[in-house]
């Protein structure tokens, strides 16, 4: 791994976890000396969260961690709400035994991250994000694999999980298990109802109501502004 690399990891890490808050300023030679390179790593590493929106980028100023409104962060919930409880109703019709295959061993590594004494919040957010997709790839659909992959792909909606209680995360990985449950009979309108509560409570837990606000705890939490 390059000394790019290793910078924009780690400062993605740091984003995610709420170590650096959003609206926190990113300068390239105060970044550099902390993470121990130069300023061409960092440099290139803040183009390439920028391009994830994660760092806003400005010639007049310094780089700094993007800031998502509440209201944003709804829509997102409210699209995923309605696309991927279609997806698994559609992947219920036509899933095959490899995808099923594939769905439970992301379930299998999601209870590992559960289980751990504290949760790694971004490998529990790219575990989720990896099955949602997987989910949405089992349908054969590939513009609303598409649909699906765009909102998943917004990551400060995976920051949002600082705002997790323990038994949420207990919650959201026994969601997927029965979602598998589901798939695997076939039953189309349990596994939309099933995915449609599923994405409804992870908003909850991460205390977004239903007008796109957020409470002051979660704000709080970390960089929350922008799957379950």
């Amino acid at each position: 791994m390059n000394r790019a690399d290793t910078a924009y990891r780690r400062l993605r890490r740091e984003i995610l976890e709420g170590v650096l808050p959003p609206g926190t300023p990113l300068p390239e030679v105060e970044s550099a000396e902390r993470l121990g390179v130069s300023r061409t790593p960092v440099r290139e590493a803040l183009g390439r969260l920028a391009g994830e929106s994660l760092v806003e980028v400005s010639p007049r100023r310094a780089a700094r961690v993007a800031r998502w409104r509440p209201e944003m962060q709804q829509e997102i919930l409210d699209l995923r709400v309605v696309l991927e409880s279609h997806a698994a109703e559609l992947a219920a019709g036509s899933i095959g035994p490899d995808d099923l295959a594939t769905l439970e061993q992301l379930c299998d590594e999601g209870d590992a991250v559960v289980a751990a004494s504290t949760v790694d919040l971004v490998a529990f957010a790219e575990n989720a994000r990896v099955f949602h997709l997987a989910l949405a790839a089992a349908t054969g659909r590939p513009r609303l694999e598409a649909m699906v992959h765009g909102l998943l792909d917004v990551p400060a909606v995976a920051a949002r999980y600082s705002a997790f209680r323990p038994e949420d995360f207990v919650r959201s990985a026994a969601h997927h298990h029965e979602l598998v449950e589901a798939l695997r009979a076939g039953n189309a309108p349990w596994a939309g109802h099933l995915m449609r509560a599923h994405i409804l409570a992870a908003r909850a837990a991460m205390r977004i109501d239903g007008h796109g606000d957020a409470t002051d705890e979660a704000e709080s939490s970390g960089p929350g502004e922008p799957a379950g």
